[in-house]
């Protein structure tokens, strides 16, 4: 392989353009003599007279012509790589691939998002809602970067940041006689209303159930939409389980629903955010990861957005 390196054809492009060693190497900010060594260097690489010096003239020969047209159009694209790369690097440009569940898709990292957004509008952002198995397998094929929820901590593949402990709360219909803070066996003796028992909180209530009563978790109604369990618990003058963080945003347009306190256990999930062990984050990702930590650390270790 001949050996020619980028700063002897970016010394010989400059020489060429400026037909002066002297000018070019006032433009490199090099002495004149490391400029000549330079060019005669390149030219003993590539075995042929690139430039004809006398004491009068200065040109480029037949095959210093063809050589400098060839070097542009590389050395053009050179700059262009690393233009872009740079700019992705100081977020002007690039891709933000971040997946969630549903519910928190729908709620804190939509919030999260449109203040990325504000910070960096150049970066575009791609969010899968999914189920939480369904994110890892989305890690793992490299289709995001970062995902929300609640992950096994064992798993090796991952890198798993905490953000938050999230308790367990209840929305009840107003006409219910049901405590502001409600103990668990007061609760399930109230017309239930349910998140399917596949999902993550939904495990966790038929878990603490079980636990507490020995006795099978038996909503009447179960559902796999948050909007459709809302919905159902208003239309059925009934009661809900669900997480905090999103109790706010899920009772908006429902102001029949009460939020009530469980106690007698009190119930809570760390949402996390993971990212693969065996990749490095991009510029965009590892900015968004700062934006969550941050977020996190002003809520205290508790629910942020005061919800």
């Amino acid at each position: 392989m001949i050996n020619v390196t980028l700063r002897q054809l970016v010394c010989f492009q400059e020489v060429a353009r400026a037909r002066s060693f002297t000018g070019a190497a006032a433009r490199l900010h090099t002495s004149q003599s490391s400029l000549s060594a330079a060019v005669r260097d390149l030219e003993e690489a590539v075995g042929a007279r690139l430039i004809q010096r006398t004491t009068k003239r200065f040109e480029l020969t037949e095959i210093g012509e063809e050589f400098l047209l060839s070097i542009s159009n590389v050395l053009e694209d050179l700059q262009r790589a690393i233009e872009s790369a740079s700019s992705v690097n100081r977020l002007q440009r690039g891709v933000l691939t971040v997946g969630a569940t549903p519910l928190l898709a729908g709620s804190l990292l939509a919030d999260l998002a449109g203040e990325f957004n504000k910070r960096h509008p150049a970066i575009r952002i791609r969010i899968q809602d999914r189920a939480t198995e369904s994110l890892t397998n989305l890690l793992r094929s490299r289709e995001i970067e970062l995902a929300l929820g609640t992950f096994d901590e064992s798993d090796k593949d991952f890198i798993i940041t905490p953000l938050f402990n999230d308790p367990l709360v209840a929305l009840a219909h107003v006409s219910l006689d049901a405590p502001s803070t409600c103990p668990w066996t007061s609760l399930l003796s109230l017309p239930l209303i349910s998140i399917t028992r596949t999902s993550s909180v939904g495990k966790l209530i038929e878990k603490t159930v079980w636990e507490l009563a020995r006795a099978d978790y038996q909503p009447i109604i179960e559902v796999a939409n948050w909007t459709s369990v809302v919905s159902l618990t208003q239309a059925f003058k009934g009661v809900c389980i669900v997480p905090s963080y999103a109790a706010t945003r899920l009772t908006a347009m429902t102001p029949d629903l009460k939020r009530l306190r469980l106690v007698e256990p009190e119930i809570d999930r760390t949402i996390s955010v993971a990212h693969s062990a065996l990749f490095e984050l991009s510029p965009a990702a590892r900015s968004f990861l700062a934006l969550l930590r941050a977020t996190a650390g002003e809520g205290g270790g508790q629910t942020p957005y005061g919800v």
